[in-house]
């Protein structure tokens, strides 16, 4: 596996990238893949967990899922830009 998959340089990955990864090659191991990018499994499986029990979120995670529609409402009226 090649971690130039994601990006060319020595930068790290986004961490959903990397999630969406793992789930389309899921079949192969999550370990396995794990070993070749920087994500440990456990996050990968933190994460999985989060989605279907927003309880689980971090308080910042919350207030940023908050503000997200915040935010895209000012962009839609500030005609996207």
């Amino acid at each position: 596996m090649d971690e130039r998959i994601f990006c060319s340089g020595e930068a790290r990955p986004p961490v959903q990238d990397m999630i969406a990864f793992i789930e389309e090659n899921r079949d192969i191991g999550v370990e396995p893949i794990c070993k070749h990018l920087p994500i440990a499994a456990s996050s990968f499986y933190d994460h999985m967990a989060k989605r279907p029990n927003p309880d689980l979120l971090s308080v910042r995670a919350k207030r940023d899922k908050a503000l997200r529609l915040e935010i895209e409402r000012v962009w839609e009226q500030n005609y996207k830009v």
